[in-house]
């Protein structure tokens, strides 16, 4: 996974020395992160889950293949949703996010030279707007797009209208990811190296709320945010100033000692009636799923599992669809 998102962000190494050593400097920032992103929330009724996959990752004969599922929120048969060949490439596809009618659905991948956010009608075959950057999620309106793009030796959380156009920055840091507006749109949540910021709207007043964390997301009433820690891999979650951090035990899940699997979540979304979290993990055997569970914790329930350890399978990023 390390080698993949390093592949990912190749794209936006500057050119000559010292540009270089800046540039890597801000990937290996990131890639402190697990490379798995979760996308913002919005309030409504549950719908399918999509999530982006990988398998084949591991080093062998098989060249890893990419795509976006979706599956109905407890479960149920999978269904193709994209495949890298409608669009003529198969490199990196990451994070996934879902418009708050659910009728949308915007993702990055990296295509040769630079990372770009795909949108396109949740049930179409064809792409609409091709945007440069990455970790795309929408504002609370459906209106506008908010995501990273490189600059020079930093990188900037902007806002753009969905065609792109009228580009607005926000902020610039050296890194910078899973950009996340608030229900009520005054806030944005995003990661910056191992920490969980949180700033206004307008790019303004941005502090750290979480030292140790990464894949913020809001819960739909926007009264909390789920994120996952960094040291432990465990699913926590915590008032939006990040207090009253609480882990979220996940039952039916065997961790060392009882069991020779480990935590290894990489993201945590809330549903959009915001009663369940769904997260990746693995189980007692080290096999990686996805699951649900109560919003407070407790059991935990796989909704699927399509890569194994010998496929080398990885889910890169989860969006829940919000239905009205």
């Amino acid at each position: 996974m390390v080698v993949s998102s390093f592949v990912r962000w190749r794209g936006f190494v500057s050119r000559g020395l010292r540009q270089t050593l800046l540039a890597m400097s801000a990937v290996l920032g990131l890639l402190a992160l697990a490379p798995a992103h979760a996308a913002a929330t919005f309030p409504g009724r549950n719908g399918l889950i999509a999530w982006s996959y990988m398998v084949n990752g591991n080093e062998g004969p098989t060249p890893p293949q990419y795509g976006l599922l979706k599956v109905a929120g407890f479960g149920g048969g999978d269904h193709s949703l994209r495949s890298c060949s409608t669009f003529g490439y198969c490199e990196e596809w990451a994070d996934v996010s879902y418009s708050p009618n659910g009728r949308q659905l915007a993702w990055d991948i990296y295509t040769p030279g630079a990372s770009r956010v795909i949108l396109a009608d949740a049930d179409g075959p064809h792409a609409v707007t091709v945007v440069v950057g990455f970790d795309p999620s929408f504002s609370p309106s459906g209106r506008r797009l908010i995501y990273v793009r490189p600059y020079g030796h930093i990188y900037q959380i902007v806002t753009s209208n969905l065609h792109g156009k009228d580009v607005q920055k926000l902020l610039g840091v050296t890194t910078a990811a899973d950009p996340q507006i608030s229900p009520n749109g005054k806030q944005i949540l995003f990661a910056r190296g191992t920490t969980i910021w949180i700033m206004d709207a307008n790019g303004r007043d941005a502090k750290p709320i979480i030292a140790s964390g990464k894949a913020p997301d809001w819960a739909p009433r926007g009264t909390e945010i789920a994120y996952v820690g960094v040291k432990s891999a465990r699913v926590y979650t915590a008032r939006p100033d990040g207090a009253d951090r609480h882990e979220l035990p996940a039952d039916g899940l065997c961790y060392p000692p009882s069991c020779g699997g480990g935590s290894n979540s990489n993201f945590a979304i809330f549903s959009p009636n915001g009663r369940y979290v769904a997260f990746d993990d693995i189980d007692g055997s080290g096999d990686p799923g996805v699951y649900t569970m109560p919003a407070n914790g407790g059991a935990a329930k796989g909704i699927d599992s399509v890569w194994t350890d010998d496929a080398g399978g990885s889910a890169l990023g989860m969006s829940w669809q919000s239905l009205h």
